[in-house]
């Protein structure tokens, strides 16, 4: 599949969910992504493909990570990364510095217990936002503490971001009122 890719490059769509794409089909698909195999990659869904930490280094050059400072797919709106075995938003989001058209955000139903890496990325620079359009933030089923969502909801509102963050059961976390990430 990573080698069709580069025959593709007006692909905007990408679901494999549920493909058993594992670690090593994510490292392949992340390195022809990379290679600039889809530069108009739209939406790119790997839900429930037991991806773990190391399938998600992989992809960190969406967000600008890894070897470039810019997004190897810098129009995907939406991701999708929840039912797998995700344990470190580090994996995804450190070096990350932009993903400006994102707007939705899937890692519910992981194992992520600290989104420390993501609140930095988020807070990178002063004045710019990683994910300025991002409209939703999908947490449920990690195993946030307290002290992290109130971290979390601090880099997003000092990061102008302003997404409906959905934690567990389901309860979401307002979307850009005076409240939103009113955690505590």
């Amino acid at each position: 599949l990573a080698a069709a890719l580069h025959c593709c490059p007006l692909l905007l769509s990408l679901d494999l969910h549920g493909n058993s794409v594992g670690d090593d089909g994510c490292v392949a698909i992340g390195a022809a992504l990379t290679a600039g195999a889809v530069p108009s990659l739209d939406l790119l869904d790997l839900s429930a493909n037991r991806i773990e930490d190391r399938g998600c280094i992989a992809l960190a050059p969406l967000f600008g990570g890894g070897l470039s400072s810019q997004s190897c797919c810098p129009l995907m709106s939406s991701l999708n990364l929840r039912e797998n075995g995700i344990e470190s938003s580090a994996a995804l989001f450190v070096g990350a510095t932009t993903l400006s058209s994102l707007t939705a955000l899937d890692l519910s139903w992981n194992s992520i217990a600290s989104f420390e890496a993501f609140s930095q990325a988020l807070a990178y620079n002063g004045t710019t936002s990683m994910c300025p359009s991002l409209l939703e933030l999908n947490l449920k089923g990690n195993s946030l503490s307290d002290a992290s969502s109130v971290r979390l909801c601090m880099a997003l509102r000092e990061s102008g971001a302003t997404p409906k963050l959905i934690v567990e059961g389901s309860e979401t976390i307002g979307q850009g009122d005076d409240d939103s990430c009113g955690v505590g």
